[in-house]
């Protein structure tokens, strides 16, 4: 039988991981200091959520009206990807007014000058390279459409 956690529940498991040490959130990591688990029903749902509000908070911000040249959901499906990576992280508060440089070249569409301006200090090199690659794997493929375009 299930049993829901209560808030005082909660707030201790909060505050006992809280206390390890720094950087080791890992799931595994944490496993020895919690008692508490989350039916997946409810992981997923909890997920949903947070992956809409991302959704939203992009498609405000990246949009003509914000001066860029096309809306959130037309850009290439790997600048979305790079861009939800970001805001996860970052949250689109941070993601507009640290990433000045990142998102003048979103605005023109200069994809492979937007990876060089999207490392993040404070995340895992292989997080960063990811989402680098994305706006490079963007700037590939438009270079591929240009050069069929010009060959029409």
């Amino acid at each position: 039988m299930l049993v829901l956690a209560s808030l005082a529940e909660k707030d201790a498991e909060y505050d006992t991981i809280k206390k390890q040490h720094y950087g080791r959130y890992l799931a595994s990591y944490c496993k020895p200091y919690t008692t508490l688990v989350m039916k997946d029903h409810d992981i997923v749902i909890q997920k949903e959520k947070h992956i809409a509000a991302f959704y939203r908070e992009l498609v405000g911000y990246y949009n003509t009206k914000n001066g860029f040249s096309t809306h959130f959901d037309a850009m290439p499906l790997e600048v979305q990807q790079a861009l939800l990576d970001m805001s996860f992280n970052l949250g689109i508060t941070r993601l507009k007014s640290q990433y000045i440089n990142m998102n003048a070249h979103i605005k023109k569409e200069k994809w492979a000058d937007a990876a060089l301006q999207s490392n993040r200090i404070g995340i895992q090199t292989q997080r960063n390279l990811y989402v680098k690659n994305l706006f490079l794997k963007a700037q590939a493929s438009a270079k591929n459409h240009k050069d069929y375009i010009d060959e029409l």
